[in-house]
């Protein structure tokens, strides 16, 4: 598992990934109470995105591009 240090050395923010096949992402929707949620969203291939950094020692926060 990658740590904060290690993701912010990769320069993340400077690369756009693009899915070569559909692919299903987990999400988490974080509002106050009772706004919060979660779900699943599959992306079809060819959506491009980049992560802008990290959420925590295993997730990133990810904008579409």
């Amino acid at each position: 598992m990658a740590d904060n240090e290690y993701l912010k050395s990769l320069n993340i923010e400077k690369n756009i990934f693009e899915l070569k096949e559909d692919t299903d992402v987990r999400f988490i929707i974080w509002l106050a109470a009772p706004g919060s949620g979660a779900g699943r969203f599959r992306f079809p291939a060819g959506t491009k995105f980049f992560p802008t950094g990290p959420m925590n020692d295993d997730t990133l926060y990810i904008k579409l591009g």
